[in-house]
């Protein structure tokens, strides 16, 4: 499955955090050789990660993306502490997996001292245990990401066209995140006309149409995507979903299934087949999916729901009239 909500910055990977390890494992040595508290060990590790990015010219009392670092086997996990991390204004910069376990990166553009950084790390500590998560790796810092919203319109066009490939990329992304949809449009159109990274550039295009009052044109846009790269599971999702909610449910129902296709067994995706299969009065499909759906996930509402209407007596008697939909 391709998460394209998870797209890291330029800055994702640092030089500074890879010194930070370097640098980290001796003071590990150095504190047993000399019985250093764990305190005393958590704050030299802090203070040469900041050492390390002040001698390579980052201004430490000033905002930075700071970035935290965790792992664990269970993906379901990352997910769920990523979420209650939100509610503290942090962002995934990336989640990946790597043989079997999961990497994730969280962000955030704020200022902390040192001081400050040592109460953060036992927060972000704490909080592992709390979601059972396996590691905790420590931070990087890297620049500030670049503040798409806080540029004024009369010279927002000019900022545009003065981002490299990359950086326009990600702030085409960064838009979409913060809800400034006819910012993101114009930052996608220009991002589609440079072709970097075409297919997601597509794809943010048509996220933005859709949201500025462009279905059509945004339908055209996922299609091209889809077209460059066939295994692009969110535009065939956004597909379905878009036909779905403008009453197109045959349509909708070809793009769900071509998502099935691409990654079986979702539980959320077989739901939205069967929602389909429904509202074409094809009864018993509609149930054979949504069953599929409640055993992979027994606490969904939405699957509940369904399936409960499923079995009332109408449905029921409908189901065994036509047994062949």
């Amino acid at each position: 499955m391709r998460h394209c909500s998870l797209l890291p910055h330029p800055f994702v990977f640092s030089v500074f955090f890879l010194a930070a390890l370097l640098i980290g494992h001796p003071l590990q040595l150095f504190g047993q050789r000399n019985k250093l508290s764990k305190k005393e060990i958590h704050t030299a590790r802090i203070d040469s990660i900041f050492n390390s990015a002040e001698q390579a010219g980052l201004n430490t009392k000033g905002i930075l993306r700071y970035q935290f670092y965790f792992d664990d086997p269970v993906e379901k996990r990352l997910h769920e502490f990523a979420a209650r991390m939100a509610k503290d204004s942090f962002e995934i910069a990336s989640l990946l997996q790597k043989e079997k376990t999961w990497y994730l990166a969280l962000y955030k553009n704020t200022w902390y001292s040192r001081e400050t950084m040592n109460e953060q790390e036992q927060k972000m500590r704490g909080l592992k245990y709390s979601y059972y998560i396996d590691h905790y790796s420590g931070f990087s810092l890297h620049p500030a990401d670049p503040d798409p919203v806080s540029v004024s319109d009369k010279e927002f066009t000019q900022y545009l066209y003065s981002l490299s490939d990359e950086d326009l990329f990600w702030v085409s992304r960064r838009l979409l995140d913060v809800h400034s949809y006819k910012r993101a449009r114009l930052a996608s159109e220009l991002g589609v006309h440079r072709k970097y990274k075409i297919d997601t550039a597509a794809y943010h295009y048509g996220l933005a149409l859709v949201e500025t009052g462009d279905p059509d044109d945004a339908i055209d846009q996922w299609k091209m995507s889809a077209k460059v790269n066939p295994y692009y599971l969110d535009v065939f999702l956004s597909l379905g979903k878009l036909h779905y909610e403008n009453g197109y449910f045959d349509k909708a129902l070809e793009y769900y299934k071509k998502a099935d296709a691409l990654s079986p067994n979702q539980s959320d995706i077989l739901f939205n087949i069967s929602e389909t299969l429904y509202n074409l009065e094809l009864y018993n499909q509609s149930f054979t999916y949504v069953t599929r759906a409640h055993e992979l996930d027994k606490k969904n509402v939405h699957v509940k729901s369904l399936l409960k209407l499923l079995k009332q007596p109408r449905i029921k008697y409908l189901r065994k009239k036509y047994p062949d939909k």
